[in-house]
Protein backbone atom coordinates (compact mmCIF):
# COMPACT_ATOMS: atom_id res chain seq x y z
CA UNK A 1 0.00 0.00 0.00
CA UNK A 2 1.58 3.33 -1.01
CA UNK A 3 2.46 5.91 1.62
CA UNK A 4 -0.56 8.03 2.42
CA UNK A 5 -3.03 5.38 1.24
CA UNK A 6 -4.67 5.32 4.64
CA UNK A 7 -8.22 4.06 4.51
CA UNK A 8 -8.91 4.42 8.22
CA UNK A 9 -7.03 6.81 10.47
CA UNK A 10 -7.71 4.80 13.65
CA UNK A 11 -5.83 1.74 12.41
CA UNK A 12 -2.10 1.21 12.41
CA UNK A 13 -0.43 1.06 9.02
CA UNK A 14 0.01 -2.72 9.05
CA UNK A 15 -3.76 -3.21 9.41
CA UNK A 16 -4.90 -0.75 6.72
CA UNK A 17 -4.89 -3.33 3.94
CA UNK A 18 -6.70 -6.05 5.94
CA UNK A 19 -9.38 -3.50 6.85
CA UNK A 20 -9.68 -2.36 3.23
CA UNK A 21 -10.09 -5.92 1.96
CA UNK A 22 -12.65 -6.66 4.67
CA UNK A 23 -14.73 -3.63 3.72
CA UNK A 24 -14.63 -4.41 0.01
CA UNK A 25 -16.23 -7.79 0.64
CA UNK A 26 -14.57 -9.68 -2.23
CA UNK A 27 -12.27 -11.98 -0.23
CA UNK A 28 -13.58 -14.96 1.75
CA UNK A 29 -13.63 -14.85 5.58
CA UNK A 30 -10.65 -17.21 5.54
CA UNK A 31 -8.61 -14.85 3.34
CA UNK A 32 -9.64 -11.82 5.39
CA UNK A 33 -8.46 -13.62 8.51
CA UNK A 34 -5.10 -14.46 6.89
CA UNK A 35 -4.67 -10.78 5.98
CA UNK A 36 -5.06 -9.92 9.68
CA UNK A 37 -2.92 -12.78 10.97
CA UNK A 38 0.08 -11.72 8.84
CA UNK A 39 0.68 -8.34 10.60
CA UNK A 40 -0.33 -9.89 13.92
CA UNK A 41 2.39 -12.55 13.51
CA UNK A 42 4.94 -9.89 12.54
CA UNK A 43 3.98 -7.80 15.55
CA UNK A 44 4.45 -10.76 17.90
CA UNK A 45 7.93 -11.35 16.53
CA UNK A 46 8.86 -7.69 16.79
CA UNK A 47 7.94 -7.64 20.48
CA UNK A 48 10.61 -10.23 21.24
CA UNK A 49 10.46 -13.24 23.53
CA UNK A 50 9.39 -11.59 26.78
CA UNK A 51 5.57 -12.04 26.35
CA UNK A 52 6.11 -15.75 25.84
CA UNK A 53 8.42 -16.05 28.86
CA UNK A 54 6.02 -14.01 30.99
CA UNK A 55 3.04 -16.11 29.91
CA UNK A 56 4.94 -19.29 30.83
CA UNK A 57 5.84 -17.85 34.25
CA UNK A 58 2.21 -17.02 35.00
CA UNK A 59 1.06 -20.39 33.69
CA UNK A 60 3.52 -22.11 36.03
CA UNK A 61 2.30 -19.94 38.92
CA UNK A 62 -1.32 -20.90 38.25
CA UNK A 63 -0.54 -24.60 37.88
CA UNK A 64 1.16 -24.53 41.30
CA UNK A 65 -1.33 -22.32 43.12
CA UNK A 66 -4.73 -22.98 41.65
CA UNK A 67 -6.87 -25.79 43.00
CA UNK A 68 -10.50 -26.28 44.08
CA UNK A 69 -9.88 -24.95 47.60
CA UNK A 70 -8.02 -21.86 46.45
CA UNK A 71 -10.59 -21.04 43.78
CA UNK A 72 -13.49 -21.43 46.19
CA UNK A 73 -11.90 -19.01 48.63
CA UNK A 74 -12.21 -15.29 47.82
CA UNK A 75 -9.17 -14.40 49.92
CA UNK A 76 -6.95 -17.02 48.28
CA UNK A 77 -8.17 -16.09 44.79
CA UNK A 78 -7.37 -12.43 45.49
CA UNK A 79 -3.91 -13.42 46.71
CA UNK A 80 -3.23 -15.37 43.52
CA UNK A 81 -4.39 -12.36 41.51
CA UNK A 82 -1.94 -10.12 43.38
CA UNK A 83 0.87 -12.58 42.73
CA UNK A 84 0.09 -12.38 39.02
CA UNK A 85 0.18 -8.58 39.25
CA UNK A 86 3.59 -8.72 40.89
CA UNK A 87 5.04 -11.04 38.24
CA UNK A 88 3.76 -8.72 35.52
CA UNK A 89 4.96 -5.59 37.32
CA UNK A 90 8.51 -6.89 37.30
CA UNK A 91 8.48 -7.55 33.56
CA UNK A 92 10.77 -5.38 31.47
CA UNK A 93 8.24 -4.21 28.90
CA UNK A 94 5.95 -1.31 28.06
CA UNK A 95 2.81 -0.60 30.07
CA UNK A 96 0.47 -1.40 27.16
CA UNK A 97 1.86 -4.91 26.73
CA UNK A 98 1.80 -5.54 30.48
CA UNK A 99 -1.87 -4.60 30.48
CA UNK A 100 -2.60 -7.09 27.69
CA UNK A 101 -0.85 -9.88 29.58
CA UNK A 102 -2.68 -8.91 32.77
CA UNK A 103 -6.09 -9.04 31.06
CA UNK A 104 -5.24 -12.40 29.51
CA UNK A 105 -4.06 -13.85 32.82
CA UNK A 106 -7.01 -12.55 34.83
CA UNK A 107 -9.52 -13.85 32.29
CA UNK A 108 -7.97 -17.33 32.48
CA UNK A 109 -7.94 -17.18 36.29
CA UNK A 110 -11.60 -16.15 36.32
CA UNK A 111 -12.61 -18.94 33.97
CA UNK A 112 -10.70 -21.50 35.98
CA UNK A 113 -12.37 -20.23 39.13
CA UNK A 114 -15.92 -20.34 37.83
CA UNK A 115 -15.57 -23.53 35.85
CA UNK A 116 -15.79 -21.98 32.40
CA UNK A 117 -12.31 -23.20 31.50
CA UNK A 118 -12.31 -26.96 32.02
CA UNK A 119 -8.79 -27.38 30.74
CA UNK A 120 -6.34 -26.60 33.55
CA UNK A 121 -3.24 -24.53 33.00
CA UNK A 122 -1.30 -27.63 32.09
CA UNK A 123 -1.87 -26.36 28.54
CA UNK A 124 0.86 -23.77 28.80
CA UNK A 125 -0.30 -22.16 25.58
CA UNK A 126 -3.56 -21.03 27.18
CA UNK A 127 -2.38 -17.71 28.65
CA UNK A 128 -0.19 -16.89 25.66
CA UNK A 129 -3.11 -17.68 23.35
CA UNK A 130 -5.32 -15.35 25.34
CA UNK A 131 -2.62 -12.67 25.20
CA UNK A 132 -2.54 -12.92 21.39
CA UNK A 133 -6.32 -12.63 21.30
CA UNK A 134 -6.13 -9.51 23.48
CA UNK A 135 -3.52 -8.16 21.06
CA UNK A 136 -5.73 -8.83 18.03
CA UNK A 137 -8.60 -7.00 19.67
CA UNK A 138 -6.44 -4.08 20.84
CA UNK A 139 -4.59 -3.65 17.53
CA UNK A 140 -7.44 -4.27 15.09
CA UNK A 141 -10.95 -5.05 16.26
CA UNK A 142 -11.26 -2.44 19.01
CA UNK A 143 -9.73 0.27 16.81
CA UNK A 144 -12.69 0.11 14.43
CA UNK A 145 -14.99 2.96 15.56
CA UNK A 146 -18.66 2.55 16.33
CA UNK A 147 -19.87 4.90 13.59
CA UNK A 148 -20.80 4.20 9.97
CA UNK A 149 -17.96 6.11 8.32
CA UNK A 150 -16.21 3.09 6.83
CA UNK A 151 -14.29 2.36 3.65
CA UNK A 152 -16.36 1.48 0.58
CA UNK A 153 -19.50 2.89 2.24
CA UNK A 154 -20.05 -0.29 4.22
CA UNK A 155 -22.38 -0.01 7.20
CA UNK A 156 -21.27 -0.71 10.75
CA UNK A 157 -23.75 -3.62 10.95
CA UNK A 158 -22.36 -5.26 7.80
CA UNK A 159 -18.78 -4.75 8.95
CA UNK A 160 -19.57 -6.42 12.27
CA UNK A 161 -21.20 -9.31 10.42
CA UNK A 162 -18.05 -9.82 8.36
CA UNK A 163 -15.85 -9.60 11.45
CA UNK A 164 -17.96 -12.27 13.12
CA UNK A 165 -17.63 -14.52 10.06
CA UNK A 166 -13.83 -14.32 10.00
CA UNK A 167 -13.24 -14.72 13.74
CA UNK A 168 -13.27 -18.56 13.77
CA UNK A 169 -10.38 -18.40 11.27
CA UNK A 170 -8.58 -15.74 13.32
CA UNK A 171 -9.03 -17.82 16.47
CA UNK A 172 -7.63 -20.90 14.74
CA UNK A 173 -4.57 -18.92 13.66
CA UNK A 174 -4.08 -17.53 17.17
CA UNK A 175 -4.34 -21.00 18.65
CA UNK A 176 -1.73 -22.32 16.22
CA UNK A 177 0.59 -19.38 16.94
CA UNK A 178 0.41 -20.10 20.66
CA UNK A 179 0.96 -23.83 20.29
CA UNK A 180 3.95 -23.32 17.98
CA UNK A 181 5.47 -20.76 20.33
CA UNK A 182 5.20 -23.14 23.29
CA UNK A 183 6.49 -26.11 21.31
CA UNK A 184 9.59 -24.31 20.01
CA UNK A 185 9.99 -21.96 23.00
CA UNK A 186 10.38 -18.98 20.65
CA UNK A 187 8.40 -16.91 18.17
CA UNK A 188 10.53 -17.57 15.11
CA UNK A 189 8.54 -20.51 13.81
CA UNK A 190 5.03 -19.12 13.80
CA UNK A 191 3.11 -20.23 10.72
CA UNK A 192 -0.21 -19.24 9.23
CA UNK A 193 -2.92 -21.92 9.06
CA UNK A 194 -2.97 -23.86 5.83
CA UNK A 195 -5.42 -22.67 3.26
CA UNK A 196 -8.50 -24.82 2.88
CA UNK A 197 -8.52 -26.60 -0.47
CA UNK A 198 -11.81 -27.16 -2.20
CA UNK A 199 -11.61 -30.12 -4.58
CA UNK A 200 -14.06 -29.93 -7.44
CA UNK A 201 -15.29 -33.09 -9.12
CA UNK A 202 -15.32 -32.17 -12.80
CA UNK A 203 -17.50 -35.20 -13.54
CA UNK A 204 -20.18 -33.99 -11.13
CA UNK A 205 -23.34 -32.75 -12.76
CA UNK A 206 -23.46 -29.25 -11.31
CA UNK A 207 -26.97 -28.76 -12.59
CA UNK A 208 -28.33 -31.82 -10.88
CA UNK A 209 -30.74 -31.37 -8.02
Amino acid sequence: MPDGDVVHSCLRRAYQQPYKVLCEGVASPEECARNILIPLKDNLRQNGQWPLRLSLSISDLLSQKVGPLELANDVEAARISREIDEVIRQADCCLHERELIARASKSVLSELRYGQEKESCNGQSLIFERYILEKYEAEFKDRIPLGNDHHNGISRAELMRRLEALEPHVNLGIQQFAQAAIKHQNLNKLRLPRRVRYDIDLDENLLAG
